[in-house]
């Protein structure tokens, strides 16, 4: 009987579920993506968790499958080794915090399969991150920076498969809060600061896709907002990268899409730049690089 550890993604938008075997390969060709109802009532939000994980599971474990463990992306603030949520104010899962969730989990795994597995949390960034890292290092260690472009800049620094902290870092082990011009990265290395970019050039402001495909049409002014938002990356990561001296520099998250269009300004000698091929499926990796580990 082959195992599989049960994996989801959780953002404000979906929430992308697969299986993976013990060598980190997915069972479903795609992952299943459910609306997240991140803004719903306590009982929708926990109701819905409750349907994706009961209803995927039967499903593999009908195919002759043995659950090993269960690994949840969450996007923080959240109480990781506890399993439960901090956001207030976000807009999303308000009405669930302070809700453990590890103990809900473990509830619908004995109630509906009879299963007691490891379950844990882990910031979604940070799955990326190691997700990507072994994909390149599993035979040789090295040292890498996994940024998740998107509402937010998410970060990862990993140097011989663990992550890193110090470095002028926050706490986690993350750049977001860092100052940055007039107020910190997370403003600017974001969906906000490409918005903000645009208004140069766009008064009405454009969405990060919608730049996107202006300049896959060769719009100067598209193409003129990537390459700052190009030097802006760079001139945020350039302390990091000075210290750190990384050997890598990857990209996930909905702007890394773009990043042929912004990536000219980050070239450096000895630092290989590129972008996930898939950034929810090298998440669920991740995850499984932390089930096993435990």
């Amino acid at each position: 009987m082959s195992g599989y550890y049960f994996l989801m993604d959780v953002g404000g938008t979906t929430v992308k579920v697969n299986g993976l075997n013990e060598k980190g390969e997915p069972l479903l060709i795609v992952n299943r993506e459910f609306p997240a109802q991140a803004q719903g009532s306590q009982a929708m939000i926990l109701a819905n968790f409750k349907e994706i994980i009961v209803s995927v599971n039967q499903e593999l474990l009908a195919q002759g499958y043995e659950l090993l463990g269960v690994g949840v992306a969450f996007p923080g603030p959240f109480n990781y080794l506890e399993g439960h949520s901090l956001m207030k104010g976000m807009r999303k899962y308000d009405e669930i915090y302070g809700v453990n969730l590890k103990a809900l989990i473990k509830g619908w795994l004995a109630e509906y399969f009879q299963l007691e597995v490891p379950i844990i949390f882990e910031n979604d960034a940070t799955s990326f991150g190691l997700g990507e890292y072994d994909q390149r290092h599993s035979q040789a260690p090295g040292r890498g920076i996994y940024l998740t472009l998107g509402t937010g800049c998410g970060s990862a620094f990993i140097a011989d498969g663990q992550l890193i902290h110090g470095y002028g870092l926050n706490e986690q082990g993350m750049l977001y809060d860092s100052p940055f011009k007039e107020s910190r990265v997370d403003d600017y290395l974001s969906a906000n600061g490409l918005q903000l970019l645009s208004r140069e050039f766009y008064p009405e402001g454009l969405t990060g896709y919608e730049l996107f495909l202006k300049a896959e049409e060769g719009e100067a002014g598209a193409l003129r907002v990537f390459a700052e938002f190009g030097q802006w990356i760079r001139e945020a990561l350039d302390p990091f990268i000075t210290e750190f001296k990384p050997d890598e520099l990857v990209f996930g998250g909905e702007i890394s899409g773009s990043l042929a269009y912004f990536s000219r300004a980050l070239a450096r000698e000895n630092l290989a730049i590129r972008k996930s091929q898939n950034t929810s499926l090298a998440t669920l990796q991740g995850l499984v690089t932390l089930l096993q580990a435990k």
